[in-house]
């Protein structure tokens, strides 16, 4: 990406008044993050209207580039490979509610349509915990330099709380979503529609061994919010390209 397109991208599109690195300091990009976009950029941009009205205002090449450099985030080439992701999710949903109709049961569409506002808040949860990591690192890395010590210490325990508690509260949100889908959505079908289900959630869904492992769940989570953020971002992108392909018709 430009010159002109990096500082772009930093302060006209983070959503205030202060740039990025006004209001971070001279931080470091994660390590092996080897995109121009980080992972900070990207929430700014994909998590605020302003940033998504901006990204209308590109030149057609910074545009281009924008999209490639998103293709190119290491958090995205490594979600590419995991068994569970969020897009598959909504494809379960989906195929619980079409097998619900299918077999004319208004208790299982019942446990379907749940299954669906679980999803909707563990995704919520998500997004809530990498916004904790976020700002504890933020903290961590950034604040010691502006405050004394005792109000760094104090201000960082209480971040270090908060992201305990998100963290334990997305623990917490993704096991009603499973059970819903691996207990009680299939107690409400046939024989016939069981089995199918069985073979049809086992490859697309958690062990209880990733369950139970906060570390897996803690980077799942990460790279989660990275594909979400990254999706919405591909998608402005792409309904941008396709108007000014439309007014040049």
């Amino acid at each position: 990406m430009t010159e002109r397109g990096t500082i772009f991208l930093e302060t006209a599109i983070a959503g205030d008044s202060k740039s990025h690195d006004q209001r971070a300091g001279q931080s470091k990009e994660p390590n092996g993050l080897r995109s121009k976009v980080t992972v900070e950029r990207l929430s700014a941009l994909a998590g605020k209207a302003e940033g998504l009205h901006h990204i209308s205002n590109l030149p057609d090449d910074e545009l281009e580039e924008l999209a490639n450099d998103l293709v190119r985030l290491p958090e995205l080439e490594e979600y590419k490979h995991e068994k569970v992701r969020s897009d598959i999710f909504r494809e379960i949903v989906s195929e619980a509610k079409r097998i619900a109709t299918e077999e004319e049961k208004p208790v299982a569409m019942e446990k379907a349509e749940l299954a669906d506002q679980l999803l909707f808040e563990f995704l919520a949860d998500i997004n809530k915990y990498v916004q904790t990591i976020n700002r504890f690192e933020q903290m961590r890395h950034q604040q010691q330099v502006r405050m004394d010590d005792r109000e760094y210490r104090v201000l960082l325990a209480k971040q270090d709380k908060a992201r305990h508690i998100a963290h334990n509260n997305l623990m917490t949100s993704v096991l009603p979503l499973s059970r819903m889908l691996n207990l009680h959505f299939p107690k409400t079908l046939s024989k016939a529609a069981d089995d199918y289900w069985e073979d049809y959630i086992k490859p697309r869904w958690f062990s209880l061994g990733q369950i139970k492992d906060r570390d897996y769940m803690e980077k799942w989570a990460v790279n989660t919010d990275t594909f979400e953020k990254a999706s919405a971002l591909r998608k402005k992108i792409d309904e941008v390209k396709r108007a000014r392909q439309e007014r040049v018709n």
